[in-house]
């Protein structure tokens, strides 16, 4: 897919009917498994917008643990948690593959940091156990492969970032059924590599 014709791709994807998004998505898990996350971002921004009603809750669910890479699977974790707790029949899934995941870079991190927020919006016992065997983890999930990590992150930064997002999310499900994340936390757009900050933080991927 030409680079320079991405946006005008994704606002068809978004406009389009979810049941194409989906025969779509299948396709490319195919044929070209790098291009999925582009069906699952456009399902993500119509599930917060509130286009998809929740007989789509088993289907996404069913793409999450399929997707064939990380950003797929965080598009799509997104938007199941656009349903919020009516979505948590999915939680299990979503920490299962976050359970696998292994912090070796800026991306994994992020993953990390996102899947755990999507699953501060699902709730429910199975989320909130999870986040509670993180804070309890020694060597702290972030790391445990910090050997060989390669990224824009010390130790100590990766750190202080890991815990903020744990208390955050725990509080999140403290807080009870937030209705669904439905909008992006930042308004940040994409930089040229030369203009894009050293270090970003949560929000700006959120």
């Amino acid at each position: 897919m030409a680079k320079d014709s991405e946006a005008a791709q994704l606002a068809r994807c978004v406009a389009a009917d979810p049941r194409v998004l989906l025969t779509l998505y299948a396709d490319f898990l195919t044929e070209s498994p790098e291009d999925t996350a582009l069906p699952a971002l456009a399902l993500r921004d119509q599930a917060r917008a509130g286009k998809l009603d929740l007989t789509y809750v088993p289907i996404l669910t069913v793409a999450l643990v399929d997707a064939p890479n990380n950003d797929t699977f965080l598009h799509l974790a997104k938007a199941l948690a656009a349903f919020g707790h009516a979505a948590q029949t999915s939680a299990p899934f979503v920490v299962e593959r976050l359970s696998a995941l292994s912090i070796t870079d800026d991306g994994a991190f992020w993953t990390l940091d996102g899947g755990l927020w999507c699953l501060g919006h699902l709730g429910g016992d199975v989320a909130a156990d999870f986040v509670r065997s993180l804070q309890k983890e020694s060597p702290p999930r972030v790391q445990r492969s910090k050997s060989v990590y390669r990224g824009t992150f010390n130790d100590d930064e990766r750190q202080e970032l890991f815990e903020a997002t744990l208390q955050g999310v725990t509080k999140r499900l403290q807080a009870g059924d937030s209705g669904g994340w439905r909008g992006k936390q930042t308004t940040m757009t994409i930089l040229a590599a030369a203009e894009a900050p050293k270090k970003m933080s949560p929000w700006m991927i959120r």
